[in-house]
Order: structure tokens, then sequence, then C-alpha cells
């Protein structure tokens, strides 16, 4: 992987994790209803599946980029 594509990459993950979806304000309308406590497992959900995705994510691309040098070599 070239610098180039490792900082492209770094960016599309960064804008991932900073950018909010409909599961964080899910969590914001939780918390404020029914407390801090209640919304703990959600927040633990979420983390964990964020970091699962990405995961998978870098894996693939990393199979693809793998997959791709090989057959263009």
């Amino acid at each position: 992987m070239s610098l180039e594509s490792a900082v492209t990459y770094l960016l599309a993950i960064f804008l991932f994790a900073i950018t909010p979806g409909p599961g964080v304000f899910a969590l914001i309308a939780t918390g404020m209803n029914a407390g801090f406590r209640r919304c703990l497992s959600m927040a633990a959900g979420m983390i964990l599946s964020d970091v699962l995705y990405l995961l998978l994510a870098t894996f693939g691309l990393a199979t693809i980029a793998e997959h791709w040098g090989k057959s263009s070599a």
C-alpha cells in the first residue's frame, strides 16, 4: 500500500468515526429519557459493532489489495 493510499484510507476511516449516524441520536435520546445507566449497554454495543465493522472493512480491503497486486504482477 502506498503512502497516498494509506492516508486516503485513514481519512475515510476518520470521517466514518466522527460522523454521527442514527445510532448516535438514538443513544442521546435514550440517555435523555431513561438515564445514563440504561444506555450503557446500547453504547457498548455501538462501540463493539463499529470496531467490528472497521476491522472487517480493513481485512476486506487488504484482501482485495493483495489479490489485485498478484493479478497485476
